[in-house]
Protein backbone atom coordinates (compact mmCIF):
# COMPACT_ATOMS: atom_id res chain seq x y z
CA UNK A 1 0.00 0.00 0.00
CA UNK A 2 1.17 3.42 -0.99
CA UNK A 3 1.70 6.19 1.20
CA UNK A 4 -0.83 8.35 -0.61
CA UNK A 5 -3.74 5.30 -0.43
CA UNK A 6 -2.48 4.98 3.34
CA UNK A 7 -3.36 8.69 4.36
CA UNK A 8 -6.44 8.98 1.68
CA UNK A 9 -8.08 5.39 3.82
CA UNK A 10 -7.16 7.45 7.43
CA UNK A 11 -9.10 10.47 5.54
CA UNK A 12 -11.66 8.47 4.95
CA UNK A 13 -12.65 6.42 7.38
CA UNK A 14 -12.38 9.73 9.43
CA UNK A 15 -15.33 11.07 7.47
CA UNK A 16 -17.14 8.14 7.42
CA UNK A 17 -16.36 8.31 11.29
CA UNK A 18 -17.93 12.02 11.43
CA UNK A 19 -21.17 11.04 9.89
CA UNK A 20 -21.71 7.83 12.25
CA UNK A 21 -21.92 10.39 14.65
CA UNK A 22 -24.86 11.80 13.14
CA UNK A 23 -26.80 8.99 12.79
CA UNK A 24 -29.64 8.40 12.12
CA UNK A 25 -29.63 11.35 9.40
CA UNK A 26 -32.61 13.70 8.97
CA UNK A 27 -34.99 12.33 6.97
CA UNK A 28 -35.06 14.89 4.57
CA UNK A 29 -31.12 14.68 4.38
CA UNK A 30 -31.13 11.33 3.81
CA UNK A 31 -33.78 11.07 1.09
CA UNK A 32 -32.18 14.19 -0.52
CA UNK A 33 -28.89 12.07 -0.48
CA UNK A 34 -29.88 9.41 -2.24
CA UNK A 35 -31.78 11.07 -4.61
CA UNK A 36 -28.44 12.69 -5.64
CA UNK A 37 -26.14 9.76 -5.08
CA UNK A 38 -28.38 7.49 -6.89
CA UNK A 39 -28.82 9.90 -9.89
CA UNK A 40 -25.32 10.70 -10.19
CA UNK A 41 -24.63 6.48 -10.03
CA UNK A 42 -26.83 5.75 -13.00
CA UNK A 43 -25.70 8.43 -15.50
CA UNK A 44 -21.79 7.91 -14.66
CA UNK A 45 -21.68 4.36 -14.84
CA UNK A 46 -23.86 4.40 -17.76
CA UNK A 47 -21.53 6.84 -19.37
CA UNK A 48 -18.45 4.85 -18.53
CA UNK A 49 -20.67 2.30 -20.83
CA UNK A 50 -20.56 4.27 -23.54
CA UNK A 51 -24.50 6.28 -22.67
CA UNK A 52 -24.24 9.69 -23.57
CA UNK A 53 -27.18 11.33 -21.70
CA UNK A 54 -26.11 13.81 -19.12
CA UNK A 55 -27.10 13.70 -15.65
CA UNK A 56 -30.19 16.50 -16.23
CA UNK A 57 -30.85 14.26 -19.09
CA UNK A 58 -30.91 10.95 -16.85
CA UNK A 59 -33.22 12.73 -14.36
CA UNK A 60 -35.56 13.90 -17.27
CA UNK A 61 -36.13 9.95 -18.56
CA UNK A 62 -36.53 8.69 -14.70
CA UNK A 63 -39.22 11.37 -15.06
CA UNK A 64 -40.78 9.00 -18.10
CA UNK A 65 -40.15 11.93 -20.62
CA UNK A 66 -38.27 11.07 -23.61
CA UNK A 67 -34.83 12.92 -25.10
CA UNK A 68 -34.82 13.87 -28.37
CA UNK A 69 -31.94 13.02 -30.44
CA UNK A 70 -31.30 9.80 -28.10
CA UNK A 71 -32.05 6.10 -28.70
CA UNK A 72 -34.29 3.91 -27.07
CA UNK A 73 -31.36 1.52 -25.72
CA UNK A 74 -29.93 4.72 -23.81
CA UNK A 75 -33.32 5.16 -22.40
CA UNK A 76 -33.73 1.89 -21.19
CA UNK A 77 -30.38 1.66 -19.98
CA UNK A 78 -31.11 4.69 -17.25
CA UNK A 79 -34.53 2.89 -16.51
CA UNK A 80 -33.12 -0.84 -16.21
CA UNK A 81 -30.16 0.74 -13.70
CA UNK A 82 -32.56 2.65 -11.66
CA UNK A 83 -34.25 -0.73 -11.03
CA UNK A 84 -31.06 -2.87 -10.71
CA UNK A 85 -30.11 -0.12 -7.58
CA UNK A 86 -33.68 -0.79 -5.89
CA UNK A 87 -33.17 -4.63 -6.22
CA UNK A 88 -29.70 -3.82 -4.42
CA UNK A 89 -31.73 -1.68 -1.43
CA UNK A 90 -34.15 -4.17 -1.34
CA UNK A 91 -31.39 -7.17 -0.55
CA UNK A 92 -29.39 -4.86 1.42
CA UNK A 93 -32.26 -3.89 3.87
CA UNK A 94 -32.39 -7.55 4.70
CA UNK A 95 -28.94 -7.48 5.37
CA UNK A 96 -28.48 -10.30 2.23
CA UNK A 97 -25.23 -11.26 1.18
CA UNK A 98 -23.82 -10.79 -2.40
CA UNK A 99 -24.59 -14.67 -3.85
CA UNK A 100 -24.77 -16.09 -7.25
CA UNK A 101 -28.36 -15.92 -7.74
CA UNK A 102 -28.19 -11.98 -6.96
CA UNK A 103 -25.69 -11.40 -9.85
CA UNK A 104 -27.34 -13.44 -12.19
CA UNK A 105 -30.56 -11.11 -11.31
CA UNK A 106 -28.68 -7.59 -11.79
CA UNK A 107 -27.38 -8.94 -14.68
CA UNK A 108 -30.39 -9.78 -16.15
CA UNK A 109 -31.80 -6.32 -15.19
CA UNK A 110 -29.36 -4.57 -16.72
CA UNK A 111 -30.21 -6.70 -19.76
CA UNK A 112 -34.03 -6.55 -19.76
CA UNK A 113 -35.58 -4.95 -17.03
CA UNK A 114 -36.18 -8.33 -15.23
CA UNK A 115 -34.77 -10.41 -12.62
CA UNK A 116 -35.52 -13.41 -15.05
CA UNK A 117 -34.88 -13.42 -18.50
CA UNK A 118 -38.06 -14.32 -20.73
CA UNK A 119 -36.08 -15.06 -23.92
CA UNK A 120 -34.22 -17.86 -22.30
CA UNK A 121 -34.67 -21.01 -20.06
CA UNK A 122 -31.49 -20.29 -17.66
CA UNK A 123 -28.52 -18.40 -17.50
CA UNK A 124 -26.56 -21.42 -19.03
CA UNK A 125 -28.56 -21.47 -22.17
CA UNK A 126 -26.15 -21.98 -25.62
CA UNK A 127 -23.44 -21.57 -22.98
CA UNK A 128 -20.56 -24.05 -23.96
CA UNK A 129 -18.38 -25.31 -20.55
CA UNK A 130 -15.78 -22.54 -21.80
CA UNK A 131 -17.95 -19.17 -21.71
CA UNK A 132 -21.06 -20.38 -18.68
CA UNK A 133 -21.54 -17.24 -16.92
CA UNK A 134 -22.37 -19.56 -13.89
CA UNK A 135 -19.39 -21.88 -13.35
CA UNK A 136 -17.42 -18.39 -13.94
CA UNK A 137 -19.46 -16.25 -11.35
CA UNK A 138 -19.02 -19.52 -8.67
CA UNK A 139 -15.17 -19.24 -9.43
CA UNK A 140 -14.64 -15.49 -9.16
CA UNK A 141 -16.80 -15.70 -5.65
CA UNK A 142 -15.08 -18.61 -4.60
CA UNK A 143 -12.08 -15.83 -5.28
CA UNK A 144 -14.19 -13.27 -3.41
CA UNK A 145 -14.11 -15.39 -0.19
CA UNK A 146 -10.33 -15.75 -0.71
CA UNK A 147 -10.05 -12.41 -0.60
CA UNK A 148 -7.95 -10.99 2.86
CA UNK A 149 -7.07 -6.96 2.96
CA UNK A 150 -6.02 -4.67 5.42
CA UNK A 151 -8.84 -2.32 4.58
CA UNK A 152 -12.58 -2.88 2.90
CA UNK A 153 -11.67 -0.23 0.05
CA UNK A 154 -8.89 -2.56 -0.39
CA UNK A 155 -10.84 -5.28 -0.60
CA UNK A 156 -13.99 -3.84 -2.54
CA UNK A 157 -10.93 -2.45 -5.59
CA UNK A 158 -9.42 -5.96 -5.56
CA UNK A 159 -12.83 -7.90 -5.97
CA UNK A 160 -13.81 -5.06 -8.72
CA UNK A 161 -10.82 -5.75 -10.72
CA UNK A 162 -11.21 -9.45 -10.38
CA UNK A 163 -14.51 -9.45 -11.67
CA UNK A 164 -13.90 -6.92 -14.59
CA UNK A 165 -10.84 -8.98 -15.56
CA UNK A 166 -12.39 -11.95 -15.70
CA UNK A 167 -15.60 -10.71 -17.32
CA UNK A 168 -18.47 -13.70 -16.79
CA UNK A 169 -21.25 -12.28 -19.46
CA UNK A 170 -20.64 -11.43 -22.91
CA UNK A 171 -20.64 -7.91 -23.65
CA UNK A 172 -19.60 -5.14 -20.96
CA UNK A 173 -19.51 -6.08 -17.60
CA UNK A 174 -18.49 -2.37 -16.34
CA UNK A 175 -22.28 -1.70 -15.09
CA UNK A 176 -22.79 -4.62 -13.33
CA UNK A 177 -19.65 -4.53 -11.53
CA UNK A 178 -19.88 -1.27 -10.34
CA UNK A 179 -22.95 -2.54 -9.38
CA UNK A 180 -21.16 -5.36 -7.11
CA UNK A 181 -18.58 -3.15 -5.85
CA UNK A 182 -21.29 -0.82 -4.05
CA UNK A 183 -23.24 -3.66 -2.60
CA UNK A 184 -19.82 -4.06 -0.79
CA UNK A 185 -19.41 -1.15 0.24
CA UNK A 186 -22.52 -0.50 1.54
CA UNK A 187 -22.16 -4.21 3.40
CA UNK A 188 -19.16 -2.67 4.94
CA UNK A 189 -20.73 0.74 6.13
CA UNK A 190 -19.23 3.21 3.56
CA UNK A 191 -21.86 5.09 1.07
CA UNK A 192 -22.12 5.08 -2.79
CA UNK A 193 -18.65 5.13 -4.57
CA UNK A 194 -19.26 6.83 -8.22
CA UNK A 195 -16.66 6.88 -10.72
CA UNK A 196 -16.91 10.06 -12.93
CA UNK A 197 -16.80 9.72 -16.41
CA UNK A 198 -14.06 12.13 -16.66
CA UNK A 199 -12.31 9.48 -14.46
CA UNK A 200 -12.91 7.01 -17.46
CA UNK A 201 -9.21 7.27 -18.87
CA UNK A 202 -7.65 6.98 -14.88
CA UNK A 203 -10.09 4.16 -13.93
CA UNK A 204 -9.46 1.82 -17.03
CA UNK A 205 -5.36 2.63 -16.55
CA UNK A 206 -6.22 1.75 -12.88
CA UNK A 207 -8.21 -1.50 -14.46
CA UNK A 208 -5.35 -2.46 -17.01
CA UNK A 209 -2.84 -2.22 -13.92
CA UNK A 210 -4.81 -4.67 -11.67
CA UNK A 211 -5.17 -7.15 -14.69
CA UNK A 212 -1.48 -6.99 -15.39
CA UNK A 213 0.35 -10.41 -15.90
CA UNK A 214 1.92 -10.65 -11.85
CA UNK A 215 -1.50 -9.45 -10.46
CA UNK A 216 -2.82 -12.44 -12.48
CA UNK A 217 -0.17 -14.93 -11.16
CA UNK A 218 -0.34 -14.21 -7.58
CA UNK A 219 -3.76 -13.62 -5.92
CA UNK A 220 -4.93 -10.88 -4.03
CA UNK A 221 -5.16 -12.61 -0.40
CA UNK A 222 -0.93 -12.82 -1.10
CA UNK A 223 1.36 -11.63 1.03
CA UNK A 224 1.80 -8.41 -1.27
CA UNK A 225 -2.22 -7.15 -0.82
CA UNK A 226 -1.51 -7.81 3.25
CA UNK A 227 1.90 -5.77 2.79
CA UNK A 228 0.91 -2.50 4.41
CA UNK A 229 4.22 -0.93 2.85
CA UNK A 230 4.96 -2.77 -0.54
CA UNK A 231 2.58 -1.43 -3.70
CA UNK A 232 0.03 -3.50 -5.37
CA UNK A 233 -0.75 -3.58 -8.65
CA UNK A 234 -4.45 -3.00 -6.88
CA UNK A 235 -3.50 0.28 -5.30
CA UNK A 236 -4.71 2.89 -8.32
CA UNK A 237 -7.73 1.04 -8.64
CA UNK A 238 -8.43 1.35 -4.89
CA UNK A 239 -7.41 5.18 -4.70
CA UNK A 240 -10.13 5.74 -7.18
CA UNK A 241 -12.45 3.96 -5.58
CA UNK A 242 -10.91 5.53 -2.26
CA UNK A 243 -11.40 9.11 -3.68
CA UNK A 244 -14.65 7.96 -5.21
CA UNK A 245 -16.27 7.26 -1.47
CA UNK A 246 -14.74 10.41 0.09
CA UNK A 247 -16.33 12.75 -2.41
CA UNK A 248 -19.88 11.01 -1.56
CA UNK A 249 -18.73 11.10 2.42
CA UNK A 250 -18.12 14.81 1.89
CA UNK A 251 -21.42 15.42 0.57
CA UNK A 252 -22.88 14.32 2.92
CA UNK A 253 -21.24 16.22 5.60
CA UNK A 254 -22.14 19.14 3.44
CA UNK A 255 -25.75 18.63 3.59
CA UNK A 256 -25.99 17.67 7.45
CA UNK A 257 -24.22 21.79 7.84
CA UNK A 258 -23.16 22.53 11.37
CA UNK A 259 -24.67 19.17 12.53
CA UNK A 260 -22.15 17.64 11.36
CA UNK A 261 -19.18 17.12 14.08
CA UNK A 262 -15.85 18.87 13.55
CA UNK A 263 -12.93 16.63 13.13
CA UNK A 264 -10.92 15.26 15.44
CA UNK A 265 -7.52 17.11 15.92
CA UNK A 266 -5.56 13.71 14.43
CA UNK A 267 -7.25 13.87 11.30
CA UNK A 268 -5.76 15.57 8.12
Amino acid sequence: MTPNLTALLKETDGAKSRIADCLPLPRYTASSAREKFNLDWICHSNALAGNSLTVIETKVVLEGITISGKTIAEHLEVVHHCKAIRYVENRLAQNLALDLQAILDLHNILQTGHTNDPASDGPSTNATASTNPVEKIHDLLAQRCALSASHPLIQAAQWHGLFLNQSPFPGDNGRLARLLLNYDLSRAGYPTAVILRDEKQQYDAALKQAAAPHSRQSAPSTKLAQNTSQASPYDDLAILIAQATLRTLRMILYLLGPCAPAPSSSEP
